[in-house]
């Protein structure tokens, strides 16, 4: 994954302006939590005592909001010096007390990378939920999906849950409507649907959201269902559901345009929510 640390890296400043998309506090890490909480419901206390590791964690605006549902401890890992730090440094102004969270940097595919900063004789079976947005069609194939949930396996409880939102599987299989959809995101935009070893590739371009400057473009595999499911049991995983995201109707849909508001609604059905749960300890 040194391209996408490459890409993050030297695009830092850029990324800043289109991470904060309603997309994801309202959509993506809303749906997580909702159905990673203990009871299903999205509130104060959904997270409420649980330890949590955030394997690709930006900025840290995933792990903040993971505190503000009451979990107890987090856990951050991104292959981005610069992420790192500006993560560290966003949740030091929220005053959330240091000895709660951990930013560090690691290449979250690779259990020798992540153990070198999570001690397996430490941190083996210590998380209850693991999540991650938008990392796994980092993936190269169904074989390092599979390494990633192995690492995954190593350090969750037996019983632990994983959550993960990605490119939705189902919608590149129709071209036509995952770009009408896609390319107009206020944010981003979806182009060149390519095939790569039978796995479908497409560039996601970030866009600078006021001025709609094209900052830079990184390229995202897109899995199957399947082939997720496929991996999942090979790490002693099941999976409980693969869905689209829910939006939450809380959100205030007046401190957004009515065009953003339409994009925002389009867009749900271009992510995909995952959730499996841990099986049993890897032989």
């Amino acid at each position: 994954m040194a391209d996408s640390e490459r890409n993050f890296d030297e695009n830092f400043e850029r990324y800043k302006h289109v991470k904060r998309s309603p997309l994801y506090y309202y959509c993506g890490e809303y749906t997580t939590i909702k159905q990673l909480s203990r009871d299903g419901n999205y509130c104060e206390n959904s997270l409420s005592g649980l330890k949590i590791l955030d394997l690709g964690c930006g900025s840290g605006q995933s792990i903040a909001h993971f505190f503000e549902k009451g979990a107890d401890q987090v856990i951050g890992l991104d292959i981005s010096q610069e992420m790192v730090e500006s993560a560290k440094k966003y949740l030091e102004s929220l005053k959330i007390p240091n000895q709660k969270f951990m930013i560090e940097k690691a290449d979250c595919s690779s259990l020798e990378s992540v153990s070198q900063i999570l001690s397996l004789d430490i941190y083996s079976n210590y998380f209850d939920i693991i999540t991650a947005f938008y990392f796994h069609c980092f993936a190269k194939d169904e074989n390092q999906l599979a390494e990633i949930f192995n690492l995954c396996n190593r350090y969750l409880k037996p019983g632990g849950k994983i959550g993960f939102v990605t490119l939705n599987p189902e919608t590149y299989t129709n071209f036509l409507t995952f770009k009408e959809v896609a390319e107009d995101h206020f944010f981003a935009k979806y182009q060149n649907i390519t095939v790569i070893n039978e796995i479908p590739q497409v560039e996601l371009l970030f866009i600078n959201p006021e001025s709609k400057e094209e900052l830079f473009s990184v390229f995202n595999n897109i899995f199957s269902v399947e082939q997720f499911q496929r991996a999942m049991q090979r790490s002693r995983f099941e999976l409980i559901e693969a869905r689209t995201l829910d939006i939450n109707p809380d959100f205030d849909k007046s401190t957004i345009s009515a065009e953003e508001l339409s994009l925002l609604t389009g867009n749900l059905c271009v992510n995909y929510f995952f959730q499996g749960r841990k099986v049993s300890d890897l032989q």
